[in-house]
C-alpha cells in the first residue's frame, strides 16, 4: 500500500514550545486530508513540544480538522500538544480509518489553579481563597456562567461548589460567592482545606475537546491527558468499530492538584459499531470516567391504532436512523410507569424526526413520554484492563472486564435526564471495586429514576451480571424489582 509521510518541519512547525505551531498543523492536516495517496501519515516529532494557540479551522476552534477523510494516521512519540482555550484538540467527523497515537495533551494556561481557603461564611455564601497565581480576570468583580464550578482539592470526595461570581479581595485573595442551593456544604469547610478553581477563560468552556462523530473506523492510543477544560472525548454517532488503548488521564503530579478535566472523560452516546477500550486509566475528573447510554426520544404524536408514533430526540443531534426489526422500550419519566417493549415494523423516512410503526400496540403511550432504541446504546462495547475512578454511568448493553474501579459510585439506571435505555444485559466479569468512601457505601446501583428522582418507577434494570467480582471495600444497592445477578 503506497504511504506518504506528512512531516511536521515541512509545513513550517518548529515543536519548541513557545512558537505557536497551530497554522502549520492545520495545514499539515489539509493537505493529508487532499492528498490521494492509499495511506498517509502525519508525524510529529519524538519528545517535541508544539503549542497551539489560534484557530485555523474556520470558527470551529479544533487544532485537528478532519472532516470526510480517510486513511491517516496521526503520529507522535512522546509528543506534546500545549493548547490554549478555547481551542480544543480534534474533531473527527464523517471520517473512514484514522488514528492518532503518541501524544500529552495539555492546556496552558491550565483550566484550573489551587487556593487554599483563608475564610469563608456558609450563611452568607462565601470561600475566601489565597492563591499564588491570578484567577484570569481584569478588575475586581466576575459574573460567572453557568455552569461553573470549584472543587475540594481532595481524592475523598469530588462534592461540586457552583459559583455565581468572584470577587478580587487583595493581591492573590479571592473570594467565591456561592449558589445559595450549595451554601451547606461550605460548613464541612475548614481554614486551611485545598480547593480547585476554575481560571476564567480556560475552565467550563463547553464541548469536547476530542469530537469523535459519523465515523466508520477511528482508533486512539497511547495518549497521555494531563489537563482539559471541559468534557475529554464526546463519542456519537459512530457507525463502525473504534478504539481507545493506553489512554491515560492523569495530571501533572508536580502541581499537586487532584483534576484532570471539569467533566467526563468518555460521554458515549449513540453509536452503532462495537467501541472497545483497553488498557486505560481513567481519573480524577470532575463528572463521569464513563457515560455509556443513548439520547431517549421524546413521543409528540400517537396515531389512532396505538402503533404509529411520531418522536423527537430529546436532546439537540442528529436524528435517529432506526430501520425494521430495531426493539425498543417505551417509559413515562412523569409517572415512572412501564409502558412497554416492541420493535419497529415500519420506518417512515425522515431527515429531522422519527416516525415508525410499531409491532406491538401501545394503548398507554402518550405525548410527551419516552421511547429508546437499544440499537443506539452503544452495544456490545468492551472495557477491558482498565483502572477506573471517580464515577460511571451505565445504560448500553455491553462488557466490563478485568477492570478495577476506585469509584465513589457506578450506576446501572434509567435516569431522569435525557438518556436512555432502561438497562440490560450488562455485564462485569472479574472485576475488583473499593471506594475512597467508608467500608459500608453503597457504591454500585442497580435501580430506575423518575423525574425529580422517583424511585417508585415500574420500569426495570434486567439482567445485569456481577461475574466473579470482588469488593474490596464498599457495597451493593439494588432497588425492588430491579435484576442483578451475583456468580
Amino acid at each position: 500500500m503506497e504511504c506518504k509521510y506528512f512531516r511536521m518541519e515541512e509545513f513550517g512547525a518548529s515543536g519548541n514550545g513557545v512558537t505557536d505551531d497551530s497554522a502549520a498543523i492545520a495545514a499539515a492536516v489539509q493537505a493529508a486530508i487532499s492528498d490521494c495517496a492509499e495511506k498517509k501519515v502525519i508525524l510529529f516529532q519524538e519528545n517535541a513540544v508544539y503549542r497551539a494557540e489560534s484557530d485555523h479551522t474556520g470558527g470551529r476552534n479544533y487544532l485537528f480538522l478532519l472532516k470526510d477523510a480517510e486513511n491517516i494516521s496521526i503520529q507522535g512519540k512522546n509528543t506534546t500538544l500545549l493548547i490554549k482555550s478555547p481551542l480544543r484538540a480534534v474533531c473527527m467527523e464523517g471520517c473512514k480509518n484514522i488514528s492518532f497515537s503518541g501524544f500529552r495533551i495539555d492546556y496552558a494556561p491550565k483550566p484550573y489553579i489551587l487556593g487554599t481557603v483563608t475564610a469563608f461564611d456558609a450563611v452568607e455564601g462565601t470561600v475566601d481563597c489565597y492563591t499564588k497565581q491570578e484567577l484570569g480576570f481584569d478588575g475586581l468583580h466576575f459574573d460567572a456562567p453557568r455552569p461553573f464550578f470549584a472543587f475540594p482539592n481532595t481524592a475523598q470526595k469530588r462534592y461540586h461548589y457552583f459559583i455565581d461570581s468572584y470577587d478580587k479581595l487583595a493581591e492573590n485573595v479571592y473570594r467565591m460567592n456561592i449558589r445559595d442551593s450549595f451554601r451547606y456544604r461550605i460548613e464541612e469547610l475548614h481554614i486551611g482545606d485545598e480547593f480547585i478553581l476554575p481560571y476564567v477563560g480556560a475552565s467550563h468552556m463547553g464541548s469536547a475537546a476530542f469530537l469523535v462523530t459519523q465515523n466508520e473506523e477511528f482508533h486512539f492510543s497511547d495518549i497521555r491527558i494531563l489537563s482539559l477544560p471541559e468534557f475529554g472525548f464526546d463519542i456519537r454517532y459512530n457507525l463502525g468499530k473504534g478504539s481507545f488503548t493506553n489512554i491515560v488521564f492523569r495530571p501533572d503530579e508536580k502541581l499537586g492538584i487532584q483534576l484532570v478535566s471539569w467533566r467526563d472523560g468518555f460521554h458515549v452516546k449513540d453509536n452503532l459499531g462495537p467501541i472497545i477500550w483497553k488498557n486505560c486509566d481513567i481519573g480524577p475528573l470532575g463528572d463521569d470516567a464513563f457515560n455509556l447510554s443513548c439520547v431517549q426520544l421524546e413521543v409528540q404524536t400517537v396515531d389512532h391504532d396505538h402503533r404509529t408514533f411520531h418522536l423527537l430526540p430529546a436532546e439537540a443531534g442528529k436524528t435517529r436512523r432506526i430501520a425494521p426489526g430495531d426493539a425498543f422500550c417505551a417509559y413515562s419519566l412523569k409517572t415512572g410507569k412501564e409502558i412497554g417493549y416492541g420493535k419497529a415494523e415500519k420506518v417512515f423516512e425522515s431527515e429531522t424526526d422519527v416516525c415508525f410503526r410499531s409491532d406491538t400496540a401501545l394503548p398507554a403511550l402518550e405525548p410527551g413520554m419516552q421511547i429508546a432504541f437499544y440499537k443506539y446504546g452503544n452495544q456490545g462495547y468492551l472495557i477491558e484492563d482498565c483502572n477506573i475512578e471517580g464515577t460511571v454511568r451505565v445504560r448500553g448493553s455491553g462488557t466490563f472486564r478485568h477492570d478495577r474501579f476506585n469509584v465513589f459510585w457506578v450506576r446501572v439506571e434509567n435516569e431522569s435526564y435525557v438518556e436512555g435505555p432502561i438497562p440490560r444485559d450488562i455485564l462485569f466479569q472479574d472485576c475488583r471495586f473499593t471506594t475512597p468512601y467508608e467500608a459500608d457505601a453503597e457504591i454500585f446501583y442497580v435501580s430506575t429514576q423518575g423525574e425529580g428522582g422517583r424511585r417508585d418507577c415500574t420500569y426495570k434494570c434486567k439482567n445485569i451480571l456481577l461475574d466473579h467480582c470482588c469488593f474490596e471495600k464498599g457495597n451493593i444497592k439494588v432497588d425492588d424489582g430491579n435484576e442483578l445477578i451475583v456468580k
